[in-house]
């Protein structure tokens, strides 16, 4: 079928290959839960992913600023990314049926798609910025994911041959260079609720996007829950709370 087009041997083989996939998902399935310590020097490049219909007039657009500034001031080259601007609207047909093929001349996608493609493999440190609704990150964010983390070898992953190792998951990682990864969001429920539907936005992004990373990618999870109930007092501490996050990224 069409998703072998391009798999190539990645895995480490037999017994020992079985054990090193297990140790790495085990240690995503860990790190996505425990937050990790500071980091005693800033990430040389970043992008941040920004999803809110109403931009910048948006909390989300203020914890982005805050965000932004913090790193920026520690000597972090950013980037940000509108996934609005590069959703698309979701996959059109001619995307979908050139998936595999969009490095190539004349391929689907349109040229900010493809840079945003090489700006995250120049990155090392990718954080995500938007409000969770109905406990899943934005429509237009899940469409970015889908129309920028592209596979190949000047993508973001590879498959890998299903006769691997590695057929648990198939997929060779082409974002190594990203050492850092996050999350900057706002939910309308409390801590609990969100706990009792299983996290599946965090579990997305920490569990499923995160080993195209580098290895040893760390996980910062940064959230603010009842934020329709919030106070102005409680907001303002959130925003600063995401710069001492941003300061330990």
């Amino acid at each position: 079928g069409k998703l072998r087009i391009g798999a190539r041997k990645c895995g480490a083989g037999g017994e020992r290959g079985v054990v090193s996939l297990a140790q790495r998902l085990g240690n995503v399935y860990l790190t996505s839960l425990i937050p990790p310590p500071p980091s005693p020097t800033p990430p040389s490049s970043a992008v941040l992913v920004f999803c809110h219909p109403a931009g910048p007039n948006s909390f989300a657009g203020a914890l982005l600023s805050a965000a932004r500034e913090e790193l920026t001031a520690r000597g972090t080259s950013v980037i940000v990314h509108d996934a609005h601007a590069l959703a698309g609207g979701g996959l059109r047909e001619e995307e979908w049926r050139g998936y595999f093929s969009w490095a190539s001349p004349g391929g689907a996608f349109p040229p900010p798609v493809r840079g945003a493609v090489a700006d995250l493999r120049r990155a090392e440190a990718l954080v995500f910025v938007a409000p969770t609704w109905w406990f899943m990150v934005p429509s237009e964010l899940k469409s970015y994911i889908d129309r920028v983390l592209l596979p190949g070898e000047e993508g973001c992953w590879e498959l890998c041959d299903p006769s691997d190792s590695d057929t648990l998951v198939q997929l060779r990682p082409g974002l190594r260079n990203i050492q850092r990864m996050g999350m900057i969001t706002t939910l309308g429920t409390p801590w609990w609720a969100s706990v009792y539907v299983g996290q599946p936005h965090r579990a997305m992004l920490s569990r499923a996007i995160r080993p195209i990373m580098a290895p040893m990618c760390t996980f910062q999870w940064t959230a603010l829950h009842n934020i329709d109930k919030s106070t102005e007092e409680e907001r303002k501490a959130f925003v600063d709370h995401v710069r001492k996050q941003m300061r330990a990224l």
